[in-house]
């Protein structure tokens, strides 16, 4: 085999409570949105017109549901990445695009970090049940 091979380097899982997501959606909404999640990760959420003007007050199911597997992405890719390594970096730097199957996109330092650490890409999976999101995500170099 050549060396130009790419294969999984490293993992990165979690579970967040959905629960935990309808709270923080509830007392933090605008917070949440400016602090954690980009503009193109809340896109599937808003219902026209700018982002942060058109979310919904209160998630539904599978609203909930997807937020949560955002939220989830987002960790299992710190993980993935090598925390506690990561420089500080702002959450929107690291967006998880895609439904079921995800990609991570890095920005600014966190695309910094990961060219010098020669990691290529991170991709991964989500799921959720009605409690529940979980994502796994795989570091490739």
């Amino acid at each position: 085999m050549s060396g130009a091979c790419r294969s999984p380097s490293g993992i990165g899982v979690d579970i967040v409570s959905l629960a935990k997501i309808r709270s923080l959606w509830a007392n933090y909404r605008i917070r949440l949105c400016e602090d954690m999640f980009s503009d193109r990760e809340l896109a599937p959420l808003a219902s026209g017109g700018k982002v942060a003007d058109s979310l919904p007050e209160q998630l539904s199911a599978s609203q909930l549901r997807f937020l949560g597997a955002r939220f989830a992405g987002k960790e299992a890719a710190l993980k993935a990445l090598g925390m506690p390594r990561v420089p500080a970096f702002n959450w929107c730097d690291l967006e998880i695009l895609g439904s079921e199957r995800i990609e991570v996109e890095l920005h600014n330092r966190l695309r910094q970090y990961a060219a010098r650490a020669g990691i290529r890409r991170l991709v991964g999976s989500t799921a959720s049940t009605d409690s529940v999101s979980v994502a796994v995500v795989l570091r490739v170099t």
